[in-house]
């Protein structure tokens, strides 16, 4: 199983903002490295950990559109395995509580009616029998209190804990959520969640980190990815390969664009 991580793209129309434009150049080495590895090895799964855009504007949406898009043919996926999970700045306003109105409007133009893969079976090469590993898939919304002030301001949501209990017994589950667990402000939920057994690897962003964030919280390993579109421009640019074999063993390797 072949996860190729983004997060923090931040596309973005207006230059006077001092939000950080996402260079042509940048994405064409990213759509460049993309397809040399999906020739070597497929690419089952993109997951988006938030933050598409700038400001949460229909604009902008239509510049991630058109751009994940291009992703998504340069990894040979179809549209229904690129997982998304929102972030605070793709929210329509600036106060906690905004809709998401703009990037729900995304989501359906470009899953075009179909349904996001959530579920998988993978079984090692080569092997026409024998145990596969399952792997669940499901996004929590860490940004309905976060604001333009309290961007930090991050909850989980007791309801959307459904999802995890839709998950298979034994199965890998994988988490999307944008922020970093430790601005989470509902520890307990949190807690909760990491301390089951039923969630083995957490994907998030929002940080912005000068490396790629790897640690274990209760039963599962966070990867916290470094930013496609960092808010610093000495901020390394890039995003994670990240590789779950027929054992559930992980790896992952931070590709550096600038």
């Amino acid at each position: 199983m072949n996860i190729l991580h983004i997060t923090d793209l931040h596309f973005t129309l207006d230059k006077q903002s001092g939000a950080v434009l996402f260079p042509k150049k940048r994405w064409k080495k990213l759509i460049s490295l993309v397809e040399l590895r999906s020739k070597d090895e497929p690419i089952d799964m993109i997951a988006v950990t938030g933050d598409l855009t700038s400001h949460g504007e229909e604009a902008e949406f239509e510049k991630a559109f058109k751009y994940l898009k291009r992703l998504t043919k340069a990894a040979k996926v179809g549209c229904e395995r690129v997982v998304f999970c929102r972030g605070n700045h793709d929210a329509d306003g600036e106060m906690a509580h905004s809709e998401f109105t703009h990037y729900e409007a995304f989501l359906k133009k470009f899953y075009a009616g179909r349904e996001p893969v959530l579920f998988w079976k993978h079984q090692k090469k080569g092997k026409k029998s024998g145990k596969k590993l399952l792997l669940q898939c499901c996004c929590l919304n860490t940004c309905t209190e976060t604001s333009l002030l309290f961007f930090d301001h991050a909850v989980l949501i007791r309801e959307e804990f459904e999802q995890l209990e839709k998950f298979k017994e034994g199965a890998y589950g994988i988490v999307l959520m944008h922020h970093q667990p430790e601005v989470i402000q509902n520890q307990e939920l949190f807690e909760e969640m990491v301390n089951s057994k039923k969630v083995r690897l957490i994907l998030c962003g929002h940080l912005h980190p000068t490396e790629t964030r790897i640690f274990r919280a209760g039963n599962a390993i966070v990867v916290n990815g470094i930013a496609l579109s960092p808010h610093l421009k000495w901020l390394p640019a890039g995003f994670q390969m990240i590789r779950i074999n027929s054992e559930g063993k992980l790896r992952v390797k931070e590709i550096i664009l600038e």
